[in-house]
């Protein structure tokens, strides 16, 4: 580790005395971070004589990643090239590196807007014994052009592309190729308001897994509103994939939706309704999966202090699978609270975290699945400490208290970094 954040500081230093004459056209940031990915049962911590030991419980609390990191993140601008830009990050841990090289072009004309981007990830296991995921290199691209039509409409359209390289293929990675194409129209609707629809087309192809392959069509729509002291941001998406596996397994018609609003009373008061709904429809012939339908809702009210926002109402999940004689399902009803505070200090801070306490009503408890209360806490943070200094933080974490305390487990997640700037 001392390795790692040695040879960050130096070659920050080294970045930092680097600039040509177009300075202006050059960013560099370099910096610390550290993740952390822990997952507990407590089954595992009651196991033996000595399981109330603090030793007893650290031994058997699983650690998935737990690494500070060296960051350098570079980026170009060139002077006058308006809509273009090219970034290069580069992650090391004592374990693992990550690259990811991306770019950006954008170009307007008196009716037509053109932009193309592209992102080439490679992470690599440079230490220790490789785990499915470890070594793959990723890359994604996309090329569209938006003609306007008047002042209130505009037809767009976009090709998507995508492939992962995974070093060696296993039973949970595959090497694949996607390529998606869209079309579709925009309208607005007068100031911040806009509707718009687009159709796709996809397909996929894994050359070690053909049965894993597929061809997806469908619909997507959004609408964004802003009228007065009303918000309104809906999103809707309906698909219907196909897979090269025998006899429809897998196949499904998809739905997700997806809405939130905001509703202000005058003053401070508001009232932030909010849902996602998800469904799968699976062939009539698919002899492994159920159909099911996911809705999640929260009812929010609170108050809005421009800078400060506390949000908070009740909650519920409602998971409800199709039961058949081969297949079980796991169907719940979650009702609990969320409590949310969001901050926002343009330029210097913007912070968001939410609370969530209920419980899970599991229909048909088995060996595997039981009632529990749940505890869930989130975070996400981008603090600009100094013009140069930032500090970016993502961390969660979930408690689940069973009947039997044994079901009992524990979820931690944490992601940081604390980076300086020389430009």
């Amino acid at each position: 580790m001392t390795r790692v954040v040695v040879a960050a500081l130096l070659l920050a230093l080294f970045g930092g005395t680097a600039w040509g004459a177009d300075s202006a056209a050059f960013a560099f940031r370099a910096g610390l971070g550290y993740d952390f990915i822990s997952q507990r049962y407590f089954l595992d911590s009651v196991v033996g004589s000595a399981s109330d030991t603090f030793f007893q419980q650290w031994a058997m609390t699983t650690d998935y990643l737990n690494d500070v990191k060296g960051i350098l993140d570079f980026r170009y601008r060139p002077s006058g090239a308006r809509g273009t830009e090219v970034r290069a990050l580069y992650e090391q841990t004592p374990d693992l590196l990550r690259a990811r090289l991306s770019g950006l072009w954008t170009r307007s004309g008196s009716t037509a807007t053109w932009l193309s981007r592209g992102e080439l990830d490679w992470r690599d296991r440079i230490s220790g014994n490789s785990r499915t995921g470890d070594d793959y290199v990723l890359g994604t691209g996309e090329s569209g052009v938006r003609v306007r039509l008047g002042d209130n409409w505009a037809i767009r359209s976009k090709l998507l592309g995508e492939f992962v390289d995974f070093r060696g293929a296993t039973a949970y990675a595959y090497d694949y190729r996607r390529l998606t194409g869209k079309i579709g129209f925009e309208r607005s609707l007068g100031l911040l308001s806009a509707f718009s629809l687009d159709g796709f087309i996809s397909t996929r192809q894994v050359p070690d897994s053909q049965p894993l392959s597929y061809v997806s069509v469908g619909g997507e729509g959004s609408l964004i509103g802003l009228t007065g002291s009303t918000e309104i941001d809906l999103y809707c998406r309906l698909e219907r994939k196909n897979y090269d596996a025998a006899a429809h397994r897998d196949d499904y018609t998809g739905l997700n939706a997806t809405s939130h609003l905001r509703l202000g009373f005058g003053g401070k008061f508001f009232l932030e309704p909010t849902g996602q709904i998800d469904a799968l429809w699976f062939d009539p012939a698919d002899p492994l999966n159920n159909d099911y339908f996911r809705g999640r809702f929260w009812l929010g009210g609170g108050l809005d202090w421009d800078e400060i926002t506390v949000a908070i109402g009740p909650e519920i999940d409602i998971l409800s699978e199709q039961v058949t004689a081969d297949v079980t399902g796991e169907n719940y009803f979650e009702a609990g609270g969320k409590l949310a505070v969001d901050c926002l200090l343009p330029g210097r801070l913007f912070a968001s975290a939410e609370s969530s306490t209920g419980h899970r009503n599991v229909r048909g408890e088995t060996d595997y699945l039981s009632d529990f209360a749940y505890e869930r806490i989130s975070l996400l943070a981008d603090w600009t400490v100094t013009s140069r200094i930032n500090l970016n933080i993502l961390a969660a974490a979930e408690w689940e208290w069973h009947d039997v305390a044994t079901d009992d487990s524990r979820l931690l997640l944490i992601s940081s970094s604390l980076t300086y700037s020389f430009k």
